[in-house]
């Protein structure tokens, strides 16, 4: 068992391996049990998290003269560039979901735990799950990303973001519920509202979402209803700079903004806002239902825990 003197351990939220918490973890009165790797003298490799970085980490340890244990809260990999896809339910959640255990069911020396990870202790190589305890030789934190608001994090309720599964089935929910309020709405006013969506940021999640958006209103869905024409759908990509796809060739960022405005797209700047995006909707007209909002702003490193975590490391000469 512990005793209370040993070193604290450090709260984090490992990607899809744990839930961010800035909470100090308490010493158990009562240990959980470790997770029964049985006999083996090869190095033991944890990996936290099954998306990309966590795969391709495991595949390459794969064979290799080490245990390698892969840790995700979630039991599939997820192909996040086409979570759009999903978001505008021109693909099914099992088109680009995976079984971990399926894509590295042929490596021997992997063991896949469907599990969250709640602590991590670096000074004995020990991290906490929700549901045992793990040693480890070598840690690899695959975090993954998420979505930032740039300082807004209350804007978040408003414009979800496109990082996740339940993200895209939230995004398909509010958009085909748009379509469905509008075909039963007989004020002009109102239905235009519904008819409008806004999409915060002209990345590359930003810009994929407003084209399908555009695509299944002038498109697929421009036969299925009676009351509305889906093709009178207005969609606006806000953006804060003064092009698309910045960081990308110019001739690229061109090409898409043209692309964008074929499809009746309009585009606008924000530059220096500080009012949410329900707040602006409202702005001109408070009777007016705020139009559907997402947001693709930007990416940030998933857990800042793990992150503070690492530099704790260097500074002690871990690695």
């Amino acid at each position: 068992m512990r005793s209370a003197t040993e070193p604290q351990r450090l709260p984090v939220s490992p990607t899809a391996a744990g839930t961010a918490t800035t909470r100090k973890v308490r010493p158990m009165a009562i240990p959980l049990p470790p997770i029964d790797t049985g006999p083996d003298s090869r190095p033991h490799v944890v990996i936290l998290g099954g998306g990309f970085g966590g795969i391709n980490a495991a595949r390459q340890l794969g064979n290799a003269p080490v245990r390698v244990t892969l840790i995700d809260k979630r039991n599939f990999h997820l192909f996040q560039p086409l979570l759009y896809q999903v978001a505008t339910a021109s693909l099914a959640p099992s088109d680009i979901a995976y079984p971990i255990r399926a894509i590295l069911k042929d490596y021997q020396n992997i063991t896949v735990l469907l599990d969250e990870v709640t602590a991590i202790d670096p000074e004995l190589q020990h991290i906490t799950l929700a549901h045992g305890e793990l040693a480890w030789d070598y840690l690899i934190v695959a975090a993954g990303s998420q979505g930032t608001w740039f300082g807004h994090d209350e804007w978040e309720p408003h414009a979800p973001g496109l990082k996740t599964m339940e993200e895209a089935l939230d995004v398909r929910q509010r958009v085909l519920g748009a379509f469905e309020r509008a075909e039963r709405e007989a004020d002009p006013d109102r239905r235009t509202a519904l008819l409008t969506f806004v999409v915060v940021g002209g990345g590359p999640t930003g810009v994929e979402l407003a084209g399908a958006l555009a695509e299944i209103s002038h498109q697929t869905l421009r036969q299925n209803f009676r009351n509305i024409d889906p093709a009178d759908a207005r969609i606006v990509l806000v953006e804060g700079g003064e092009v698309v796809l910045r960081g990308y060739p110019d001739r690229l960022s061109k090409a898409a903004r043209r692309s964008l405005e074929a499809l009746v797209l309009r585009s606008a700047p924000m530059r220096g806002s500080r009012r949410s995006p329900a707040n602006r909707s409202r702005s001109a007209r408070s009777a007016l239902p705020p139009p559907p909002c997402f947001g693709a702003p930007g990416s940030r490193a998933r857990p800042s825990e793990p992150a503070s975590a690492c530099r704790w490391w260097r500074a002690t000469g871990c690695r």
